[in-house]
Parts: structure tokens; C-alpha cells; sequence
């Protein structure tokens, strides 16, 4: 199931917290342990994205959790879209 897998953004290992009604995703950064009251201490200097979910990423420094909409979904995922080689090599699969 999708929700289980582990998602791979811009070379931030995401997962799936949970799906929206509005059909946003929220991610969390692997990272990343700190629970919602923790986040919500931090409100002040990040506002409530930091506890909510941002819609952009941060490649500076990787947000703990991202709250993507379709159309901020960009990426390929392995075993759909490539194949990864344990030597590296990337294997690209035919739709």
C-alpha cells in the first residue's frame, strides 16, 4: 500500500503521514522524530507549517513535514517509473 512505502523527494527520504480530504499528501521528513507539540514550540520563529505540513521544500535544510498537492507532485518512483541495480546503475522501465 502507498501509505507504508517510503517516498524518495529530491533526494530527502519522505513517508506518507496521511492523505487529505482535499487530496493533499502530508509527508514527514525520515529524519525526523519530533511529535506536533514539539513543532508547535516552534511555531513562532516558522508559523504553522512547521507543524502543519509546507508546500514547498527547503533544500537547505529539509522540512519535517510537506503537505503537497497534485500539483506540486513531481517525481518518479522506483519500480514504477526505474529500476535501481545494486551496482547503482538506473534502469529505466517503459510505459
Amino acid at each position: 500500500m502507498l501509505r507504508n512505502q517510503v517516498v524518495n523527494l529530491i533526494g530527502l527520504c519522505n513517508y506518507i503521514i496521511k492523505f487529505e480530504k482535499d487530496g493533499r499528501i502530508v509527508f514527514g521528513y525520515h529524519l525526523d522524530s519530533r511529535s506536533d507539540n514539539e513543532l508547535k514550540q516552534l511555531e513562532e520563529k516558522y508559523g504553522k507549517s512547521i507543524f502543519n505540513g509546507f508546500s514547498s521544500f527547503n533544500y537547505e535544510v529539509p522540512w519535517p513535514k510537506l503537505k503537497l498537492s497534485l500539483g506540486n507532485l513531481d517525481f518518479l518512483i522506483e519500480g514504477l517509473h526505474f529500476e535501481l541495480k545494486p551496482d547503482g546503475e538506473i534502469n529505466w522501465l517503459a510505459k
